[in-house]
């Protein structure tokens, strides 16, 4: 890692060597002694020097104004790709409509294995208008945080059922299956004969419901068996 150099000493090391660069038969001779006595590396002594006589109008170059600018651009430009990057994917990823805790937390995951910091995507989600903060996201995701078995299982049959409800065309467009149309038993048939045998109704139903999609024909899970009401005398 590159030493951090005080502003205060880096400016007078090039000060001492425009003033006395006179006294010394070359600019390196000049360079060289200023170093010495600043205690600053010759190398960077000289480049230091050649920027200010860029800035100064005194040699053809970039000025440290230009240089900013340019630094700020590209960052600017940078956010921007990345941006769109992570827009891009959510589009794809949150095409069932519904966006539920788990299903958010497996996107920012998905984002962060490509690259992408954690402050970036939350971002970029809240400008869709979904409230993720990056605090929020570690703490969900920290070591010592103790998941209820149900909730890993309903992240489990939540993506096998978008999986079995939704695939991506040849146009790279994010369409329903056929099985999309199914309703809740037929559903539930089908994911546990394809992805999640233990998988419940009541499961399914909660993915179901997540997702934000009433099939043709979905039917509620079936309730408790009610008491038959008896007449009173």
């Amino acid at each position: 890692m590159p030493k951090m150099i005080d502003p205060e000493v880096k400016a007078r090391a090039v000060r001492l060597v425009m003033e006395h660069r006179a006294e010394y038969p070359t600019m390196t001779a000049a360079v060289l002694a200023v170093s010495k006595q600043v205690g600053v590396g010759k190398e960077s002594l000289r480049r230091w020097v050649a920027q200010a006589e860029v800035d100064a109008g005194e040699r053809p170059g970039v000025t440290t104004e230009e240089n900013e600018e340019i630094k700020r651009l590209k960052a600017e430009n940078w956010r921007l790709r990345e941006d769109v990057a992570i827009l891009k994917a959510a589009t794809s990823f949150f095409a069932g409509g519904s966006t539920p805790a788990t299903m958010i937390l497996a996107f920012v995951d998905e984002q962060r294995a490509q690259g992408h910091a954690v402050e970036s995507i939350c971002r970029v989600l809240r400008e869709q208008g979904l409230q993720i903060a990056a605090r929020a996201y570690r703490s969900w995701t920290a070591p010592q945080r103790i998941v209820a078995a149900r909730t890993l299982t309903d992240a489990v049959v939540l993506d096998a059922v978008r999986d079995a409800a939704w695939t991506i065309n040849a146009a790279a467009v994010r369409v329903m299956t056929p099985e999309g149309l199914y309703g809740r038993r037929k559903m539930t048939a089908l994911i546990r004969r394809t992805t999640v045998p233990d998988a419940s109704a009541w499961a399914v139903d909660r993915a179901m419901r997540a997702l934000a999609w009433r099939a043709c024909g979905a039917a509620r899970p079936p309730g408790p068996p009610c008491r038959a009401r008896t007449a009173s005398g």
